[in-house]
C-alpha cells in the first residue's frame, strides 16, 4: 500500500463530474475488483433499462472495467479521467456495478459509499432548443429520398416517441394490431422502462401508409445514416417539436403527455380509457394541420 494522498491533489473533472474532497477516513485506499462478469450481465438482463443503455453498459464494462482491479476511488478516478472520450458512459458504467454490489453483498457498503463520492454526475442546465418549423422541415428535405431515413423521421414528428422507441416499433410492429381511425391509427406496445414509458403509438394514415419493417436496427448506426444524409437536426428535438406542435393545436397537456407516453405507470383502467377517448378526439385535428403531409410540405 501506498502512502495516503495529500488532500488537495484530486483532479477536477471540468466537463461532465464533479469529484468531491474525501475526508481523512474517506481518503484510506481501499480496493475494488470488477471480476464478477457473468453474474452482472446476468442482473443487468433483470433489470428494466433500454436496449441502448443495456448495450452501452455491456460494452463499457467489458472493454474498460472487466477484471480490472482498483486499489482506491482515487485510482479509478484517475483510470477514468484518462480516457479521451465516454467519461460520462464510464462513470454511469461504473455506478451500475456498484449497484449490483450492494445488492448481492459483493463489497462492503462503507467501500461501495467511499466510491460513489467520486462518481457523481453535475446538474446539467436543460437543453431547452426547440426547432421551429422551417428547421424540421429543412432537415425533412435533406433525407426524404431515403425510404428508411424518411419513415423513421416521419413517425418521429408525427407521433412524437423516443427514438429507441421508434426502432423497436420499426423491427416488430403487427399490422394485425393496429386500429384504423378517421385520419390516423393507434397501436398499443405498453412498453414500460423505469422512468420512461408508453402505451400507445398513434400515427396520420398518410405515415401509416408508408410503414415497412426496416433494415437497421441499432440506435447509432441509424444515427449515423441521417450525419451522412446531412440531417443536421439531432432527431430527440423531434419529440420537443411535436409536444411544442400539439400545444399550439390547442391539444391539452394531459392529453399530450399521454400522446408521447408520459402517462403514469399507475394509471387506473378508467383514467386510462378516458384519456384514450380523447386523443381519438383530437388527433385527427392534429393530422390535418401537419407541416408534413406525404411529400408536400405546407409552409
Amino acid at each position: 500500500m501506498g502512502s495516503n494522498p495529500a488532500r488537495g491533489t484530486l483532479i477536477r473533472s471540468s466537463v461532465d463530474y464533479n469529484l468531491n474532497d474525501l475526508d481523512e477516513n474517506s481518503s484510506i485506499y481501499t480496493y475494488i475488483s470488477f471480476n464478477y462478469w457473468e453474474e452482472f450481465l446476468e442482473y443487468l438482463t433483470l433489470q428494466n433499462y433500454s436496449q441502448s443503455h443495456f448495450r452501452h453498459v455491456t460494452c463499457y464494462f467489458k472493454k474498460h472495467f472487466k477484471d480490472k482491479k482498483f486499489e482506491s476511488p482515487m485510482a479509478l478516478q484517475k483510470y477514468i479521467q484518462s480516457k479521451q472520450s465516454g467519461v460520462s458512459t464510464l462513470i454511469k458504467t461504473a455506478r451500475v456495478y456498484l449497484n449490483y454490489c450492494e445488492k448481492f453483498e459483493k463489497i462492503p457498503i462503507s467501500t461501495i459509499e467511499k466510491y460513489r463520492k467520486f462518481l457523481k454526475s453535475v446538474s446539467h442546465k436543460p437543453d431547452v432548443f426547440v426547432p421551429n418549423d422551417k428547421e424540421v422541415l429543412s432537415a425533412y428535405n435533406q433525407i426524404k429520398d431515403n425510404k428508411e431515413l424518411e419513415l423513421v423521421f416521419l413517425i418521429l414528428m408525427t407521433s412524437g416517441i423516443r427514438y429507441i422507441e421508434c426502432l423497436d416499433f420499426l423491427n416488430s410492429y403487427d399490422l394485425k394490431k393496429f386500429r384504423v381511425f378517421d385520419g390516423f391509427v393507434s397501436y398499443t406496445v405498453s412498453d414500460n422502462r423505469r422512468t420512461k414509458n408508453i402505451n400507445n403509438i398513434y400515427l396520420p394514415l398518410f405515415v401509416y401508409n408508408k410503414l415497412f419493417h426496416i433494415s437497421v436496427s441499432k440506435y447509432d448506426v441509424m444515427r449515423m445514416c441521417f450525419k451522412r444524409a446531412g440531417c443536421n437536426l439531432a432527431l430527440k428535438y423531434l419529440r420537443k417539436w411535436h409536444y411544442n406542435f400539439l400545444l399550439y393545436q390547442n391539444v391539452p397537456e394531459s392529453v399530450a403527455d399521454f400522446i408521447q407516453g408520459r402517462a403514469s405507470k399507475s394509471v387506473s383502467a378508467n383514467h386510462y380509457l378516458a384519456k384514450a377517448q380523447q386523443v381519438e378526439h383530437w388527433y385527427p385535428k392534429i393530422a390535418l394541420n401537419l407541416p408534413i403531409i406525404g411529400h408536400e410540405p405546407k409552409l
